[in-house]
């Protein structure tokens, strides 16, 4: 962990007195503006409110109502909970992952839309744009190193029969969504294959960008941007690279865990398993009633206290995630089955809880 969160920012010391202040006054209304059970730290974590004061030219009022909307945002859409199912028309098209890292080890997002499905619904289409940048930013923060992310689109054969009928309305929703509530979170936008109706949509999208996102914008009709920004090793084969990419959903999906295990091994077997569980090989109808069964049970007398608690000799319930409502349920005989449960509220005290992060 930094021991200054802020030097990343390279802020004058006026302007950090300034951050820490505004970080001060989102821990005092944290409480009012997210009224419900949640992972305060991470909120008013100190990196994530400057981003905000930044963001709006360290106007303390309005940085502090962007802050609070970006809470409310996340706690009510929950964008670091969906799961494999809710996208799972987006992943098997394959025109969104995750590959390799730029100079300065942010991850990369490539969109590659010509294989794009326009029967995908609308909210799918938001819910995959929004694990795309929570996905990119755990891989930075937790294999890379880097803090912010990278995005290529590819427009490269791309046509009006790959949009669906509110492509302009979704794209507009997309760059707001990017713009209020991950703000200094791009570091570069790579947009390739241009043609007369790209620049058509764009020039209905740019207006609603801000100086400092048009500015991390590059454009250009070929791949030579690509390969002029990054190594060859950060490139797949498309793109001048040397990496053979093989396209596989359930991996793109938990791309993560999979880079975890190959970098750091199974250090924290628990965290691998539990990080993946939003994606279940072998359901069962008869184990998944007495799962709920447990939980329930354990959650009513109110006995889930840890991260790691075992419950007897063939079930395990652990908490999962930012907030105190995700539950999951590790069966020892069933090795890769791990179910993810939500409960709205319960009571259990924040500081008895361990995080697996």
């Amino acid at each position: 962990m930094e021991s200054n969160p802020l030097a990343y920012f390279q802020l004058s010391p006026t302007k950090e007195e300034q951050a820490r202040k505004f970080n001060q006054l989102c821990s005092e209304q944290f409480s009012a503006t997210v009224p419900t059970l949640e992972d305060q730290s991470y909120y008013t974590d100190l990196y994530h409110t400057t981003r905000f004061l930044i963001a709006r030219e360290f106007d303390s009022s309005k940085s502090l109502q962007m802050w609070k909307n970006w809470c409310k945002w996340r706690v009510s859409y929950r964008p670091q909970e969906v799961t494999y199912d809710e996208i799972a028309n987006e992943l098997k098209t394959g025109k969104g992952f995750h590959f390799g890292e730029d100079a300065k080890h942010n991850a990369v997002i490539v969109m590659q839309m010509v294989k794009s499905d326009p029967n995908v619904s609308d909210e799918e289409t938001l819910r995959f744009g929004v694990w795309l940048m929570e996905t990119a930013l755990a891989l930075g923060s937790k294999i890379y190193g880097g803090k912010k992310v990278v995005m290529v689109f590819d427009r490269r054969g791309y046509s009006k029969k790959n949009m669906s009928p509110n492509g302009t309305g979704v794209m507009k929703e997309v760059l707001r969504m990017l713009q209020d509530y991950y703000p200094e979170t791009l570091e570069r936008f790579y947009i390739i294959g241009l043609d007369w109706f790209f620049r058509f949509i764009y020039a209905i999208a740019r207006p609603f960008l801000s100086e400092k996102t048009r500015n991390k914008i590059q454009v250009s009709d070929g791949i030579d941007i690509l390969q002029k920004n990054f190594t060859k090793e950060n490139l797949i084969k498309e793109y001048g690279g040397t990496y053979d990419f093989k396209y596989d959903p359930v991996s793109v999906f938990n791309r993560v865990e999979i880079l975890q295990k190959e970098r750091f091994g199974s250090t924290n077997k628990n965290m691998i398993q539990m990080e993946t569980s939003n994606y279940r090989a072998e359901p069962s109808s008869n184990k998944d009633s007495r799962e709920k069964e447990i939980v329930t049970s354990k959650i009513n007398n109110n006995e889930v206290e840890e991260s790691r608690g075992k419950v007897d000799d063939s079930c395990e319930v652990h908490l999962v995630g930012e907030e105190y409502s995700l539950v999951s349920v590790a069966w020892k005989k069933y090795e890769n089955s791990i179910t993810l449960y939500k409960f709205p509220k319960f009571n259990v005290k924040p500081e008895r809880t361990v995080f697996i992060k």
